[in-house]
């Protein structure tokens, strides 16, 4: 018999419980992290409610931070990719969760496609995992349990010698991110071309997504035409990049 919400919340709140009494004392994380139950539960979610890996998931996660995390903060973004590498921080959804908007992803991958250097690729690297880190000290402040993110794929260009770049960042940042700081995005897809879907799928399956999990990735195709309106069950047209039909302006990340 599958348990009812009711037992899966009480389930939850007792691994919640567990971790807590496990990594207590072991200086992991700072007092907020370690009182914050939607911190605890994404690990536990990822690692389908498996208390052992979420605890070395958080161990691993307090290496990292003392080692790595702030070097993409101290990292000089110079101001010639502020046109092409648009990120854009400050915006909430209707739960007052946190927005990330990404409207120009086919400017990143043509830029990707045409004499792409070390440079670029240190400056992508940088950006992603300044938009990463950000999306979770917001989520800190709130108690949230996930942020949202906004991508365009609108004229996205393909070759196959991208799709292989495309899939190396990927793979890259997803092994570097999400083992130590998992699960922390819903993400709406726009325009996106069929490579995206099945990439998507790919990904779910190779990182066993539960089905709460895959819900939380919403894909909307070219052919889907009606996409300024359903976003608006997600976000607010008050908090929405012009681009999407919204108002809102917001910070462009790593150059404000």
């Amino acid at each position: 018999m599958r348990p009812n919400s009711k037992d899966s919340v009480q389930l939850q709140q007792k691994a919640v419980e567990e971790l807590r009494h496990i990594i207590t004392g072991k200086n992991y994380l700072d007092q907020n992290k370690l009182e914050s139950n939607s911190f605890l539960l994404r690990y536990l979610k990822f690692f389908h409610m498996d208390v052992s890996k979420a605890e070395k998931a958080i161990k691993n996660y307090w290496k990292y931070c003392n080692s790595k995390k702030l070097e993409c903060f101290v990292t000089e973004i110079p101001n010639k990719y502020k046109d092409i590498f648009q990120i854009f921080a400050g915006a909430r959804d209707h739960q007052n969760r946190p927005v990330i908007q990404i409207p120009n992803i086919g400017d990143w991958l043509k830029k990707l496609n045409n004499d792409f250097d070390k440079q670029d690729e240190l400056v992508l690297a940088t950006l992603i995992k300044q938009m990463h880190w950000q999306m979770e000290t917001e989520l800190l402040a709130m108690d949230a349990d996930y942020a949202v993110m906004i991508l365009d794929f609108k004229d996205m260009p393909y070759t196959f010698s991208f799709s292989k770049r495309l899939l190396k960042l990927v793979v890259d940042s997803t092994k570097e991110l999400m083992p130590i700081s998992p699960d922390i995005a819903q993400t709406i897809i726009l325009n996106a071309p069929k490579i995206i879907k099945v990439l998507t799928t790919a990904a779910h399956s190779l990182l066993r997504f539960t089905q709460e999990q895959r819900n939380r990735c919403v894909v909307f195709s070219p052919s889907d035409a009606d996409w300024k309106e359903q976003i608006l069950n997600f976000v607010p047209a008050n908090q929405l990049r012009p681009e999407f039909g919204g108002t809102f302006t917001g910070s462009q990340m790593g150059f404000e």
